[in-house]
C-alpha cells in the first residue's frame, strides 16, 4: 500500500490540534494502533493518542514534519505549520478529520477541518460613561455630557483686546480697511501693450481720468 502525503496543517503558536480518524477496514480487521510523531531541526516530538485519534502537542511557531502511522501502514506524511500569534499564545485547539480507505490498494485519504459551534456572545463592555464613574466620576450622566462641552471661543476682536487695542470693536473693524491704491493712470491697453512687448514702465503724457492719454 502507498502512503499518501497531506497538505500542510496550520496552526496558531499556544494552540493544540487534534487529528481525529475514521478508518475503511477490510472485513474482518480490527481498527489499527495509531502512532504519531512531528519533528523540526532533529527533534521529535510524540503526539499523544485521544480517542480516536492523536493529539499535537503545542509547539513554537516554525515547519515541522510529521507522520502518522496506522498500524504498519503510513496514513498521513506532510507538514505542520505554526504560526506567530498577534495575540501572544492563543490558547485553544484546533481538528481535523480524516477518512482513509485502508482497503485500496493506493491509500485514499481525505482531510477536513473541523468548524467549532460558535462561543457564547460576550457581554457588552461598559458605556464611556460608566467608565468615568469608574475613573472617579461623580454625577448622573447629564451632568458627565455637560462636562463633554467645551467653552465657546472668543471673538477676533475680544483677542485683540487681549493682545493690547483699546478702541471700540467698530474702530477695530475699520482698522481692517485697507487705505485706497494710487491710480496709476494706466488704461486696460497700456497693460496689455507692457504684457506683449515686456515693457517694464509707461509713462503717459496726460494726467490719469483723461481719456484717450498718449503713452509712450
Amino acid at each position: 500500500m502507498k502512503q499518501k502525503a497531506i497538505p500542510p496543517f496550520t496552526l496558531t503558536a499556544g494552540q493544540r490540534g487534534r487529528i481525529l480518524f475514521d478508518f475503511t477496514l477490510p472485513d474482518g480487521a480490527e481498527a489499527p494502533t495509531l502512532h504519531g510523531a512531528v519533528k523540526a531541526n532533529g527533534r521529535k516530538v510524540s503526539m499523544s493518542a485521544v480517542e480516536g485519534g492523536l493529539l499535537i502537542p503545542v509547539l513554537p511557531a516554525g515547519i515541522y514534519l510529521a507522520e502518522v502511522r496506522a498500524g504498519a501502514a503510513c496514513v498521513l506524511y506532510g507538514h505542520i505549520e505554526v504560526l506567530p500569534s498577534p495575540l501572544a499564545d492563543e490558547e485553544g485547539e484546533t481538528t481535523w478529520q480524516v477518512a482513509a480507505d485502508l482497503t485500496a490498494d493506493v491509500l485514499q485519504v481525505a482531510v477536513n477541518l473541523t468548524v467549532g459551534t460558535p462561543g457564547t456572545p460576550g457581554k457588552d463592555g461598559a458605556s464611556a460613561y460608566e467608565i468615568a464613574v469608574i475613573n472617579g466620576f461623580e454625577g448622573d450622566e447629564a451632568a458627565w455630557l455637560e462636562t463633554l462641552k467645551g467653552t465657546a471661543g472668543q471673538s477676533a476682536y475680544a483677542l485683540a483686546v487681549e493682545k493690547g487695542y483699546t478702541g471700540t470693536e467698530e474702530e477695530w473693524l475699520d482698522s481692517l480697511n485697507g487705505e485706497p491704491g494710487e491710480d496709476t493712470g494706466l488704461t486696460a491697453e497700456d497693460v496689455e501693450a507692457m504684457l506683449t512687448t515686456g515693457t517694464e514702465e509707461v509713462v503717459c503724457s496726460t494726467p490719469a481720468g483723461i481719456d484717450n492719454a498718449t503713452c509712450n
